[in-house]
């Protein structure tokens, strides 16, 4: 997620907050649904003008088609309230924003859309199975890597098994067949943290990894 908050005095930058992912939030008859949530982050400022602060989950969401609600959270009565959100006064969008300070959630009033943006990437490939039998039993390593990945199985795997690299802005850096026992070249990927994914037979393994 993509964030620019307004500086302020005195300086923010130790107030911690947490980023949710709601599905719905309580308006219209609707109840809270949150799908995700990641806490004990910082506020980061750029001295660059109209940059934005990226801030990558920990644990990548697979998201259905939909309407989604990006929510930040400040813990209330203490050190960590009161973060500035920017806006930009050139848009309105105050009818897509609401705030909740414990009585339910309210139709901003005030002018101006906040400076967000998710980052998302393409659909993930299918799979036809229940969440419960999807798992493919396997190992990547190492793990920091740095020129090659591999893959272990542990049964064999068929000849429509595949593999898939995302960063964590959901961008697909690489995909290809993958083989029993297959090394994955990965000198092309810059240092960083990225996503694979292996899928075989519908079963899904999925990992985080490091490039040095």
């Amino acid at each position: 997620m993509a964030i620019q908050l307004a500086r302020q005095v005195p300086d923010a930058g130790n107030k911690e907050f947490s980023l949710a992912i709601y599905q719905q939030i309580a308006v219209d008859g609707a109840q809270d649904n949150l799908i995700y949530q990641e806490d004990f982050l910082l506020p980061r400022y750029s001295d660059t003008a109209n940059a934005f602060s990226t801030y990558a989950f920990e644990s990548p969401q697979f998201l259905p088609a939909g309407t989604f609600y990006m929510v930040l959270i400040q813990p209330a009565g203490g050190i960590s309230d009161s973060l500035y959100m920017a806006l930009d006064v050139n848009r309105s969008h105050n009818n897509h924003r609401y705030y909740d300070i414990g009585t339910g959630w309210v139709s901003s009033l005030i002018e101006g859309a906040l400076l967000w943006r998710p980052l998302v990437g393409a659909p993930l490939p299918p799979s036809s199975i229940s969440e419960e039998e999807q798992l493919l039993d396997g190992r990547l390593y190492p793990n920091p890597a740095t020129q090659e990945l591999q893959f272990s199985a542990s049964s064999a795997l068929s000849t429509s098994a595949q593999f898939w690299i995302y960063d964590l802005q959901g961008r697909l850096l690489l995909s290809k067949q993958l083989l029993n026992e297959n090394s994955i070249n990965i000198n092309q990927l810059s240092s960083g943290n990225y996503l694979f994914i292996a899928e075989d037979k519908g079963k899904r393994y999925v990992q985080k990894f490091v490039k040095q």
